[in-house]
């Protein structure tokens, strides 16, 4: 089997699990180098972790080990993600690109501009980058909003975010969506006193992590980021924080595609689970 000279810390990168892990990341189009990278290092942890011999931490109260929880908005607060993707399905037709509501749902990643480079939109520059945005947010998103359903928050989103704030974990939101979508629909839903923080037009989440931590005193160790979207482990891990997967059983192995990139924690829902996290561990052992 094939085996090349390794430079990232290990004695050899099998490119055949590479490609498996590709697979199961469900990465679309062609990948971007940083694909590539991304997944020999995720080999590089995984052969540490074994010789290592990790054992998974205990059990604990979420307020025993966060003071500041952060959710993203899209997919894991709000049920959105069909709109966004019929949306996107219109966007990567009008660059007469095929695109199915299902192949989004399960390859959705961010930023949006890497997204479509895979698909072979033109997307590398700033100037690309503003048109998709403006294309999606002017023309795209009014022509569609007649043809979409009305956009609810999750019906266990109330109870379990009260429930956090009374056990004095802080809430935020951190998102990329714009900011009057979320704030009315925060306040249709009279959520608003159950939130310390809310960063919304966020395309960098990491930077508006890192802040938020150290403007407000929080240590990282003691905050975990909530998403639907391996962009929103990737932020949390550069921002320092722990990731929690919000791995939904709607869209068809979307636990299996989160858990591929190592979050600290993988939940269904944000039900009575994630008042007791558990260590997740990634079981899947790469190819020899």
């Amino acid at each position: 089997m094939n085996k090349k000279e390794g430079s990232f810390g290990i004695s050899s990168i099998n490119e055949e699990s590479v490609e498996a892990i590709l697979k199961r990341r469900k990465v679309a189009g062609t990948p971007l180098p940083k694909d590539l990278e991304e997944a020999r290092q995720k080999l590089i942890r995984d052969e540490e972790r074994q010789m290592e011999k990790q054992e998974k931490g205990d059990i604990k109260e979420i307020q025993e080990i966060i003071d500041l929880a952060i959710f993203d908005w899209d997919g894991v607060l709000c049920d959105s993600m069909d709109n966004i993707a019929h949306m996107a399905v219109e966007t990567v037709k009008h660059f007469g690109k095929q695109l199915t509501k299902e192949e989004f749902l399960q390859s959705y990643d961010q930023p949006f501009w890497d997204y479509y480079q895979r698909l072979g939109i033109p997307a590398s520059t700033p100037q690309e980058q503003a048109y998709i945005y403006k294309l999606y947010q002017d023309e795209i998103r009014p022509a569609a909003e007649k043809h979409l359903k009305e956009l609810v928050v999750y019906p266990e989103v109330e109870g379990t975010l009260s429930e956090l704030s009374l056990r004095g974990v802080k809430i935020a939101i951190v998102s990329a969506e714009k900011g009057d979508k979320v704030k009315g629909l925060i306040d249709k839903y009279h959520l608003n006193h159950l939130f310390d923080f809310v960063i919304t037009d966020n395309h960098h989440k990491s930077d508006s992590i890192r802040r938020l931590c150290e403007d407000n005193g929080f240590n990282p160790e003691k905050v975990v980021m909530f998403g639907d979207l391996p962009s929103d482990i990737r932020d949390a891990h550069e921002a320092g924080i722990k990731a929690v997967a919000v791995a939904r059983p709607k869209i068809k192995e979307s636990d299996e595609r989160l858990g591929s990139y190592d979050p600290e924690y993988l939940v269904p829902d944000l039900g009575l689970g994630i008042f007791r996290l558990i260590p997740y561990e990634d079981k899947v052992n790469r190819q020899e």
